[in-house]
């Protein structure tokens, strides 16, 4: 797979639950297929989600995450297939609750965003 092939993953840089998270898919990523990138690469100054950008495919919200553990595989594949199953209107009604408390859950807000410097495309929008 070329790095304009590898899907990029679009969090906000400043949130600890974000980065966390981009953190614990690079860990369960053995075929090194996600990139990472800030969602202010995308001039996204008030990032309330995540997107995945695939070929040609725009993914967000809970599809995104859905979308993740499926191209992770495994296990993962599994529990992507029961969170599909749960109409998108709940999935996306929970994502956008954690999303609105991610600072108070996780703590304010820093930059710990996963190093791409092995991989300079991965800003690129």
């Amino acid at each position: 797979m070329t790095a304009s092939q590898s899907p990029v993953v679009y969090v906000d840089d400043e949130c600890v639950l974000c980065n966390r998270t981009a953190q614990w898919i690079r860990r369960r990523d053995r075929r090194r297929q996600f990139r990472f990138a800030s969602l202010r690469s995308l001039g996204i100054t008030s990032p309330e989600s995540v997107i995945v950008r695939d070929a040609e495919r725009i993914y967000t919200r809970s599809r995104a995450v859905v979308h993740i553990l499926w191209r992770l595989g495994g296990w993962w594949k599994l529990i992507a297939l029961v969170l599909y199953a749960v109409p998108a209107l709940i999935r996306d009604a929970a994502y956008d609750y954690i999303a609105r408390h991610r600072h108070r859950l996780m703590g304010p807000p820093q930059c710990t965003l996963p190093d791409d410097h092995s991989r300079p495309e991965a800003d690129q929008p």
